[in-house]
């Protein structure tokens, strides 16, 4: 069955379909869709060649479908671990997916960034100027202190 007329019978009445209550927009839930919209493009079942990027202890794993096996459901989907952070991980994607779905290098890419940005560790530092103040205080309880009585 091809994949337009798989869309035709599944884009408005698939289990995976979520509806946003306030923009009233149309999200999917299912296995393989790079940006979870409702979409022929992102699709993740309904074509031959599916991508899916997700998060691992070290980096990202790109997961791809192979083409030669649609119906051997273990062993259909081709797992490529990639280690390292930034730019890295941008450049081994876009190896892995020129060959296989160019048309999907850039959604990839920002999925992967990403996914590497929530899980770094947000190390901003933040410098107080604490030792102006305390010198502008003492300086000031120096200049108005009050003489003693004269008798």
């Amino acid at each position: 069955m091809s994949a337009s007329l798989q869309w035709l019978l599944i884009k408005d009445s698939s289990c995976y379909l979520t509806k946003s209550k306030k923009n009233g927009l149309v999200f999917s839930k299912e296995p393989n869709n790079l940006k979870n919209v409702n979409s022929f493009k992102y699709n993740g079942l309904i074509h031959r060649r599916t991508v899916n990027v997700s998060a691992t202890k070290k980096g990202v794993a790109v997961t791809l479908k192979k083409i030669r096996s649609p119906r051997l459901h273990g062993s259909r989907l081709n797992r490529v671990d990639v280690n390292g952070q930034g730019r890295r991980v941008n450049r081994a994607v876009v190896h892995v997916l020129k060959p296989y779905r160019a048309d999907l290098i850039r959604v990839a890419r920002a999925r992967a960034s990403a996914l590497l940005k929530s899980r770094s560790k947000h190390t901003r530092a933040i410098y107080k100027r604490v030792v102006p103040k305390l010198t502008k205080r003492l300086k000031k309880k120096s200049n108005t202190t009050t003489p003693a009585p004269a008798q």
